[in-house]
Order: C-alpha cells, then sequence, then structure tokens
C-alpha cells in the first residue's frame, strides 16, 4: 500500500483518477449530466463504449470548488462484499479523506462480524469530514448482491456522499425501486453512442478531408459505437492516401475489427509493441513490474515504453493504493495477450508466473492466486496459499472456492496446502461442511505422504496441516499425536528457517494450539497461543487478535480469572476492530468477558456476552465451550430443564454442527448431567457419566457431585481420589473438586479433613478469582460448611463465606441412585393422597390390579414392605415431587 499523503487533493480533484488520453473527443452533454450532482450515478455500457475516457474527462472538467473525490477500479478479486468495501476503503484512507475517522479505518475488519454491516458503513463514511464522490470504474466485477444494497443506504443516510458508478452489465442499481428511493442519473448504452457531432468531431481531429461525409458514413455503420468508429479511424489512417479517401468502401467495413487489432500493432514501435504484450499478463502494471516482464533496463524506460502506450490510447495511467500504476484497457489487453499466445506461446507461463509473484509481494494475494491457478502452477499457488491464507481466507472464500474447486482430487492430493486452503474456505461458510470434511480428508492423507520426505520447514507446515485437519474431522487423538511432533520439530528449528515461515508461523502455532487445547494440554496450548500473539505482534499481523482470543478464552475455561481479566482490560483498550471480538477471530475473547460474568455471578450480563455471539457459535468448533458457559447460566438462573432439552437436542442432532472429540463430548455430557441433576434426574444423569471413562477430569468431578447428592459420601471422596493432583485438574476443578471432598468429609463427620478442603478451596478461589464452585455443592452442605470453619476465631474462610445471598442453590440436598419407571414414580406420587388402589387406577385410567403390581415393584425398589415406609424412603431419595 503507498504512504498516506500528508494532504488530501484539493476540493475538485480526484485521487486515483486517470490522466485524460490525448484522443479524447469532448462530449460536453454527457458531461453536463454527469455534474448534476445526483446522489446515484451509473454509466452502462459495453466494453470500449467510452466509460472510462468519459469519467477521466468529467473529473478534469469539474469545478475546482466542488467536493473531491477518489476513483476505484474493481476487479475480479472485489467481487464480495468485504473485498469491495476494503478496496473503497483503502482507496479513501490512502487519500488522506478518513485522518480523524477512527471507526472509517476499522470498517473492513468490522465488517467481517458485525450483524449490522449497513449501519455500521453510515457510521463509518459519516466520519468523513469532507463531501466525498467515488467513483467505481468496472463496476460490473461485483457479484454480490449485498454491495448494491449498501451502496443505497449509504446514499440515503449520507447526504454529503455521492457515487458514480461505471459498469458493462445491467445491476439493480438501475431498477425502479432504486430510482424511487434515490434520486439516481442514468447513462445508459443508447447515450453513450457518439453522436452525429461527435462522430464528426472524431473524424475531424484525425485531419481527414473529407471528414464530414466519413463521420456521415462511420455515424451509420457503427450506430455510433466508440470502438467501431475508433475501428474505422484506424483502419483509414492504415490505407495509401487515406487522410484523403473521399467515402468508407466495404472492404473497409470488413476490415476495421481487424484493423482496431492492428492499430495497436501498427501504432507502436516494434519495441513498444514487445512492452505491451509482455505487460498484457497483469492486471496494473507498476514500473518494477514492467522492467521485470519487458526485460527493460531501469525505470525510465519503463516510463517511456508506458507513456508511449497511454499516447496510443491503450491505457491510462492512475494512482492506487499500489501507488502510480498503468492500465491497459481491457479490450486492447485480450488482444495483446491474444497476440502473444500466437507469436510467443512460449513465453506466456513464465510472463504469467512473474506477474503472480510480484501480485504476491505487493499485497495482491488472490491475484497471485488467480494467475498462478491459470496457468496451472499449482507449485507458486501452494507458496501464495502458504504465506498469505489468512488474508486469502479473512476477505476472499467464496472466491477461493470457486479457484480451486474446479482442481481434480489427485491433483488436490499432491498439493496438501491447496487441500486445507480449500477445506477452510469451504468450512468457514458453514454451508459447505460436507466438502470442507472431504477437503480435510484429502490434505491429512496428502500431507502424511508428503511430510517424510520434506525439509524442516515444510515438514512443519505438513504436519501443522494433518493437525488441524484431524482434529477438524474430529480425531482429536490422532491429531496429539502430529501435533506432539510438530512441536518439537518447532522447537528444533534454526533461526534462519523459523524467518523462512515468519508470515505463518503465527497462524501455525494458533492451530496447533487448537489441537492441544481439545486434546487435553490445556496449558501447552496457551503458551502456543502466546506465541503465537507474541509473534504476530512483533509483524504486525492481524492474527494476532485472534491468538490472544483464544489464550483469553483457554484460560477462563481453566478458572484463571485472574489471569484472565488484565487481558480482557487490555482487549478491550486495544485499538483493535471491534466487531472482531463478537466473531470468528474474537470467539474465545467474547467467551472469556462471558466466563468473567458467571464468576461474578452476574448471569445476565454473562448472556448478553453470549448473545453477541449468536450468529457465529455453531459454526466453529469452539461450540462445546459456549454451551458449558450456557449451561452455567441457566444453573445459575434456575433454568435447568429447559437447559437440558435443548443441550440433549445438540447433542442427538449434531450434524449441523462442527465435528467435535471425545473430551469435548465429556464437556458436554458432564454440563448436561449437571442440568439434569440440578432438574432432580440423577439418575438419568448417572446414564449419561457412563458413557465416559470415570478417569476424565469433568466426568470424575461430575460423578463426585453424583455421589454427595445421593449421601454416599465415601464414593465422592474415592473417585476424586482417581484423578487428584496439579497436574490432571484444571483450577477451576480442583476448586470444585476440593469443595465436593470438603462437604463429603463432613457428611462422614471428619470436620478436620473438611476444613483443611475448604480452606485450600477458598484460597484457591481467592487467588483466582472465583465464585461459582460455591453453587455447585448443596446450600444445606455449604451452610454446614460455613458453621464449622465459624468455630474458629477470626477466620478468613469464615469471612470468605459470611455473605452468601448471591450464590444460587442449583443441587437439592439429596438425590436418589433408586431407578424407579417413569409410570412408579407417577404411581409412587399418588400414594401420598391415598392408598386406595381403585382410586388411584381411575386417576390414571387403568385397572386397579395394575396399579398393585406397580406398587409391589415400588416396595421392593425402595426395600420396604407398608405405604408408610414407602413414602419415608421417597422423601429421604427425593422422589417425590412438590
Amino acid at each position: 500500500m503507498s504512504e498516506q499523503p500528508n494532504n488530501p487533493p484539493p476540493s475538485g480533484g480526484f485521487y486515483g483518477g486517470p490522466r485524460v488520453p490525448s484522443f479524447l473527443i469532448p462530449r460536453p452533454e454527457l458531461i453536463e449530466e454527469l455534474s448534476a450532482a445526483s446522489p446515484l450515478t451509473v454509466v452502462r455500457g459495453p466494453g470500449g463504449s467510452g466509460k472510462t475516457v468519459l469519467l477521466a474527462e468529467w473529473a478534469s472538467l469539474r469545478d475546482p470548488t466542488a467536493p473531491p473525490g477518489v476513483w476505484v477500479t474493481a476487479h475480479e478479486g472485489a467481487a464480495t462484499r468485504l473485498a469491495f468495501w476494503r478496496e473503497v476503503v483503502l482507496t479513501i484512507v490512502d487519500a488522506g479523506y478518513a485522518e480523524h475517522a477512527p471507526v472509517f479505518g476499522r470498517l473492513v475488519a468490522e465488517m467481517r462480524i458485525t450483524d449490522d454491516p449497513r449501519h455500521l458503513l453510515v457510521r463509518g463514511f459519516g466520519q468523513l469530514r469532507t463531501p466525498l464522490v467515488v467513483v467505481i470504474d468496472d463496476y460490473q466485477h461485483v457479484s454480490d448482491d449485498d454491495v448494491h444494497d449498501d451502496i443505497v443506504f449509504l446514499l440515503q443516510h449520507c447526504p454529503n456522499l455521492e457515487f458514480v458508478i461505471s459498469t458493462r452489465t445491467l445491476s439493480p442499481l438501475e431498477l425502479p425501486v432504486t430510482s424511487l428511493s434515490l434520486d439516481t442519473v442514468v447513462i445508459d448504452p443508447s447515450t453513450l453512442r457518439f453522436t452525429l457531432s461527435e462522430t464528426a468531431t472524431a473524424f475531424e481531429q484525425a485531419d481527414f478531408t473529407c471528414w464530414e461525409n466519413l463521420a456521415l458514413a462511420a455515424h451509420d455503420l457503427s450506430d455510433g459505437s466508440a470502438i467501431a468508429i475508433r475501428g474505422l479511424i484506424v483502419a483509414l489512417q492504415m490505407e495509401p492516401d487515406g487522410l484523403d479517401a473521399p467515402e468508407i468502401s466495404p472492404r473497409l467495413i470488413d476490415a476495421s475489427a481487424t484493423m482496431l487489432h492492428d492499430s495497436v500493432v501498427g501504432r507502436l514501435s516494434p519495441d513498444t509493441l514487445q512492452v505491451a504484450m509482455r505487460c498484457s499478463v497483469a492486471d496494473v502494471l507498476a514500473l518494477d513490474l514492467v522492467v521485470d516482464l519487458a526485460n527493460l533496463p531501469d525505470l525510465a524506460a519503463a516510463e517511456t515504453a508506458l507513456s508511449q502506450l497511454e499516447a496510443a490510447g491503450i491505457g491510462m495511467w492512475a494512482v492506487s493504493t499500489l501507488g502510480r500504476t498503468f492500465q491497459i484497457s481491457e479490450l486492447v489487453r485480450s488482444m495483446l495477450r491474444t497476440e502473444l499466445r500466437n507469436r510467443s506461446p512460449e513465453l506466456v507461463d513464465g510472463l504469467v508466473r512473474r506477474a503472480a509473484e510480484w501480485a504476491l509481494e505487493n499485497d495482491q494475494p488472490f491475484v497471485a492466486l488467480r494467475e498462478a491457478v491459470s496457468i496451472s502452477d499449482l507449485d507458486l499457488a501452494t507458496r501464495v496459499a502458504q504465506a498469505r491464507w489468512f488474508t486469502l481466507l479473512s476477505y476472499h472464500p467464496d472466491a477461493v472456492v470457486r479457484l480451486l474447486s474446479p482442481l481434480s482430487i489427485r491433483r488436490l492430493y499432491n498439493y496438501p496446502i491447496l487441500a486445507m486452503v480449500l477445506a477452510l474456505a469451504y468450512n468457514s461458510s458453514g454451508a459447505h461442511r460436507v466438502r470442507a470434511m472431504e477437503m480435510f480428508s484429502i490434505a491429512n492423507a496428502s500431507a502424511k505422504l508428503r511430510s517424510t520426505k520434506a525439509g524442516s520447514a515444510e515438514r512443519l507446515i505438513l504436519l501443522t496441516i494433518q493437525s488441524a485437519s484431524l482434529r477438524s474431522t474430529g480425531h482429536v487423538d490422532q491429531a496429539m499425536g502430529v501435533t506432539d511432533r510438530a512441536m518439537r520439530l518447532f522447537s528444533d528449528l534454526t533461526m534462519a528457517q523459523r524467518d523462512e515461515l515468519t508470515a505463518i508461523l503465527p497462524v501455525m502455532l494458533e492451530h496447533l494450539g487448537l489441537t492441544l487445547y481439545y486434546g487435553g494440554q490445556a496449558e501447552r496450548a496457551i503458551n502456543a497461543f502466546e506465541a503465537s500473539s507474541t509473534m504476530a505482534e512483533s509483524a504486525g499481523a492481524e492474527s494476532r487478535h485472534h491468538a490472544e482470543a483464544l489464550r483469553c478464552g483457554a484460560l477462563a475455561m481453566q478458572g484463571e480469572m485472574a489471569t484472565v481479566r488484565p487481558i480482557l482490560e487490555k482487549i478491550r483498550g486495544e485499538v483493535w476492530p471491534a466487531a472482531w471480538k463478537h466473531g470468528y477471530f474474537g470467539a474465545l475473547y467474547r467467551l472469556g468477558e462471558a466466563l468473567s460474568a458467571i464468576e461474578q455471578l452476574d448471569f445476565p450480563r454473562a448472556q448478553y456476552e453470549l448473545h453477541l455471539m449468536r450468529a457465529h457459535v455453531n459454526t466453529t468448533e469452539h461450540w462445546p465451550l459456549f454451551r458449558y458457559a450456557q449451561a452455567m447460566i441457566d444453573l445459575g438462573l434456575g433454568r435447568a430443564a429447559e437447559s437440558s432439552a435443548a443441550l440433549e437436542i445438540d447433542m442427538t442432532t449434531s450434524g449441523h454442527l462442527p465435528t467435535i472429540g471425545d473430551r469435548s463430548r465429556a464437556l458436554l455430557d458432564a454440563c448436561r448431567a449437571s442440568l439434569l441433576m440440578a432438574d432432580g434426574q440423577g439418575v438419568k444423569a448417572e446414564a449419561l457419566l457412563e458413557e465416559h471413562p470415570k478417569t476424565s477430569p469433568w466426568i470424575a468431578v461430575m460423578w463426585s457431585r453424583r455421589w454427595l447428592l445421593a449421601n454416599q459420601p465415601e464414593r465422592a471422596i474415592r473417585t476424586l481420589s482417581r484423578v487428584t493432583g496439579d497436574d490432571a485438574l484444571s483450577v477451576r476443578l480442583r476448586a470444585e473438586s476440593l469443595l465436593v471432598r470438603a462437604a463429603a468429609a463432613l457428611r462422614l463427620q471428619n470436620t478436620p479433613m473438611a476444613l483443611r478442603n475448604l480452606d485450600a478451596t477458598v484460597r484457591l478461589m481467592t487467588e483466582h478469582q472465583l465464585r461459582t464452585p460455591l453453587m455447585l455443592v448443596p446450600r444445606s452442605d455449604l451452610l454446614a460448611l460455613r458453621t464449622a470453619a465459624s468455630t474458629r476465631d477470626h477466620d478468613p474462610t469464615a469471612e470468605f463465606l459470611a455473605d452468601l445471598s448471591k450464590v444460587p442453590t442449583v443441587f437439592p440436598s439429596l438425590l436418589s441412585t433408586i431407578k424407579l419407571a417413569e409410570r412408579e414414580l407417577v404411581v409412587l406420587n399418588h400414594l401420598v393422597n391415598t392408598g386406595n388402589m381403585a382410586e388411584i387406577g381411575r386417576e390414571l385410567f387403568v385397572s386397579a390390579n395394575t396399579i398393585k403390581t406397580q406398587v409391589r415393584s415400588i416396595y421392593r425398589k425402595l426395600e420396604v414392605s407398608s405405604r408408610e415406609e414407602a413414602l419415608m424412603r421417597a422423601h429421604e431419595h427425593g422422589l417425590l415431587g412438590d
């Protein structure tokens, strides 16, 4: 990107506007129409109809006191909403008009995530302190319907803004509904046609003797087409005595199209023609690229050659984010490329390759990828994807899919990085998950095959691809083995090898860290995220925000809130696109905000934090972590039944959600078990927990809580003994398990053991700023522990527990382990009111004998022999309803 000017262009001037060509034919009527100061002006016509030249003339003739403007030339890489607005915003920023508009400078990043991009655009453009005219040339490349609606909405709400659109195709901007809501000027193809007067001026300026007669004939033959008129003029000029020709012969008419092509050749010297053909492979031309493509000695020679092309009328100079550049008109460029292929086919691929490499070096990764694929140079395409996959996937995911999806499976199998980028592009939309899984599988298989023969740097990339692919398809344990090898290889890299991977290493560490996290090695994951953030920050890369968000969320899930809260403060205060904080890149930052609020028992604020992520949660692999946060909120707000049902639906119909591994599934089932126990369904919770190994940290702590609620404190303590130790449990689970152990010990009347564990719990909770462990034991146990601590003088533990008013009551004191059928529970609750079997049968619409059979089964399971004993035992086990 070029450096931002110190001062904006003068009023009436255009930043990035092309120079008026020397062959200009004045068009005063159209200039007057363009000067009508309408919010929206659309100039539509086919290629070669003179749209760009007309707008260049209009821009050069505007009143010096008129509002300034910027000129943006759209291209295939700017077809999507985000890519289009990125081009517009960067041009305005480079022009110096956004100096005091902080929201405007962050528009592109914020639009990626915001739920309301149009109001965000209005807010950003509204900060611009000067009226502005925006010219969009070649608008036909913009295929995203949202862009059309964005422009209309923006113009409706920003009175100081005007858009002038030049396009080859009809767009929604010309629909009647647009003109009803917005004053619109449309210059259509019929209006663009040269008038007889303008055609005459063209022939007169070309110094034809009989220009009036020729102009009349040419106008009739061409129907006013600018390019056809120019073809006829060139054809006549190439004829002997053509300037004195009295008429246009049929032979000249037939030859005009050919002569238009030949005019490009005929008006250039052989050397300049070679430059033009060689340079036709590039979208835009900077002097250094021209030197490279045309094998010129220096920049001065390139400047001279391009000036000759401009004089010949086949291109224009402009100023863009790449600095001062030259563009050959599309029609002529197409002819020149055809000429190049016909004359020197052996040169084409090499020239395109050099143009692609230049595009990669000059922050145009999509152009580089497109050109590399166009010549089937998938090695170069791999290099582009490897170096700039963050930009490609951030700004051009749909275009990447269109570009790479036509490649055969066999070819992609040989290029795992391209398969990986295609998989991530598919996965980003959430609409092509099956194709994404297929591409992840191909990337994994290919990377595995190639990694054994690669050097250290390439092998690290391939191992990272394997790790991410295996994790994304739910094979987390396999991904862990690959990640361990990758992390060892990372540690062994030399500084030179690290420098080779500078652009991609932070993103690689993010993916390796995610595998470590979902593989149960949170501390190693957090270290990887921190290393990624540090590297990205030193390079000024945007990916540092994602790495910091990952670190924040991982620490919050661990329960290390004293470490998390300064990170939250730092992110809030950073110059970081606000919208990213509730989108994909900031997902775990938002999770950190929610968990911070939960630990302060501020459940409504936590719910608000999750609400900000609602549009993105189900498209990310982090969705189980957000379900955990939602379960904690619902426990705190007394919504266990509803939350349990919703989570059960997610778990049983999870095909619409990203694939997860066993540890994430264990976390979700632990959440469901908590919700079920809070809802009095202890037996159903047991069935869930039995599906997982009892040594799993989340499952073990949940089992211990289950045994505490079943009044089996010995089993609670014994269960926790399998996973105790700082290395086995996170801070969060250690605090929860210590408190369960304290409650269990007190139920066993082992007060010293209870107080030791309670003191350790309080120290841990104080150090890490936790509160939720208090709500995850029965209120009766919590009060009993407080009473026991109060027997000691000036006891800090008792002081910590003094005010429990904000701690919600989540679990009952007792929760039965007796497994009664659902119908038996109904009958048991009817026994509270009557022991008459016939009466119960009538109420339940069954026979008295059926009721007698169910009552005998109830007595057997409760180990009692009478109604009175059954009701007493049922009350003890919490089996009776309210």
